[in-house]
Parts: structure tokens; sequence; C-alpha cells
């Protein structure tokens, strides 16, 4: 017996050239420094170890996020959907539908994946973490961020038309049934200031609780921007734990 999982009513699978223009255009979303934020905030916090090994970004966009690990000394490369995504930066990235042709890289061939706002966007998750697990080697790590929709700032996501709204404990047991070892999941508030000194996470809960208007303050719109952070593991060896069964989700 498999467990369908339904997309949203209403969500159009191919959303045009213009969505695509509006999310990586320069002018719509200027460049900024968070990206390397991030990525270094991750890179310390979760993959220490992993540091110069081979890491991969599903869903790499302009490839800011991947410029940034590259920066932390890993060997990044991407694979992005959209064509016309602007390209400033030198890290490799390859055009390819993920969800529907898969990832089109060797067996055990990256150390990590990185990806954000993708798993709310893909219709068949089975298929696309099946193709996680191949690609991944014995050992390696998968960072997962997706954009938490209760978040007062979530047009901060890229998750314009999600498929499928998530919630933390969903996540976390999507990938431990496709046979990841869960690590560490939290509801992250997107804020380097945060991260780096966690004695203002009150300051940071009272800057969300203001009103709109008070977004034209940067401390304020990263105090109302959230996601869900999971980071998980593929086992050095395969799990026969019940727990664990595959369930496949799909589309009605």
């Amino acid at each position: 017996m498999t467990e369908r999982f339904a997309p949203a009513a209403g969500v159009n699978e191919h959303r045009g050239a213009k969505v695509v223009r509006l999310r990586y255009s320069i002018e719509a979303r200027p460049y900024t420094a968070y990206p390397f934020q991030l990525s270094r905030y991750l890179t310390r916090r979760f993959l220490g170890r992993l540091t110069g090994r081979r890491l991969l970004e599903v869903g790499s966009g302009r490839g800011e996020f991947l410029h940034g690990f590259a920066r932390e000394g890993f060997e990044a490369v991407g694979i992005e959907r959209a064509g016309n995504a602007e390209r400033v930066f030198p890290e490799t990235v390859v055009r390819g539908d993920f969800e529907r042709s898969g990832l089109p890289f060797a067996d055990a061939s990256f150390s990590v994946i990185f990806n954000r706002s993708i798993l709310g966007r893909v219709r068949d998750l089975t298929f696309l973490l099946e193709d996680f697990r191949r690609v991944l080697e014995p050992g390696g790590r998968v960072v997962t961020l997706v954009s938490d929709e209760d978040s007062p700032n979530r047009h901060f996501h890229d998750d314009s038309t999600p498929v499928r709204p998530f919630s933390l404990n969903e996540i976390s047991d999507c990938m431990a049934r496709h046979g990841f070892e869960v690590a560490h999941a939290e509801r992250l508030t997107q804020l380097p200031a945060l991260w780096r000194n966690p004695y203002l996470k009150p300051v940071a809960l009272a800057a969300a609780a203001l009103p709109e208007r008070a977004k034209r303050w940067k401390f304020v719109r990263f105090s109302k921007a959230r996601a869900f952070l999971v980071v998980a593991d593929k086992p050095r060896r395969r799990t026969t734990d019940p727990s664990k069964k595959l369930i496949r989700l799909l589309p009605d």
C-alpha cells in the first residue's frame, strides 16, 4: 500500500519564464552577503568534517549559495532547472530537470547535498530522495531548508507557489522514511546576527512581532524570515529498521 501526497489545489506545474526571471533577476533580487553568511554558518555548524569534499546543490539558481560553499573549501557543483538564471559565479552548474529525469551524476559521487526551497516544490519526492541516496556516499550528509509557510515573512523564500506545505516533523519523517538518519532539525530564524549571538533571541522574537511596516529595517525583516532546517545522513550500512519503511509520495 502506497501513501499518496496530493499537491495543493490549483498548482500550476509550469509557471513560465516570467516567474523564473522574477526570482533570478538582479533587479528583483539584488545580490547580498546573506548566501555567503548562511553557507559559512551551515559549514561550521554541520559540515566541518566534510570540508574539502564534493558538494552538490540541487536547485542552485544564480549560484550564490554554491559559491559560498566553494569559498568554504568544498568542490561545489550545482544543478538547476531554469535555463535563464543569471550566471556570475565560476562554479559548474548543470542544467537539468532533476524532478523528471533525476540527477545526472554517478553513484556515491558527493559527500554533501544542499537544497533550499526545493522539497516543497517537487511533486514526486520519493523519486528525488531516492536519487539523493544514490549520488550521496555512505556517511554523507543532506542539508535541507524548506520554507515555513507560517513565517511572517515567507515571501523571503523562493517558494511562491509550493506544491505542498511542510511542518518540521513532516520533513524529518519524510527523510527518515526514505532511509536517512536525521541528525538535527530546527526552525531557523534567518538572521545572521542571531547565529553569531544567540543571546539576541528575545530581541529577534520581539522584532518578529512588529507590524509589517517595520520590515523596512533589515533586523526586523530577517527576524520575521524563518525556515525549517533538517540535517540528515546516509547510513554507512543500509538500515533494516521497519520504522523506516519507504512511503512513496506522489500527487493524485
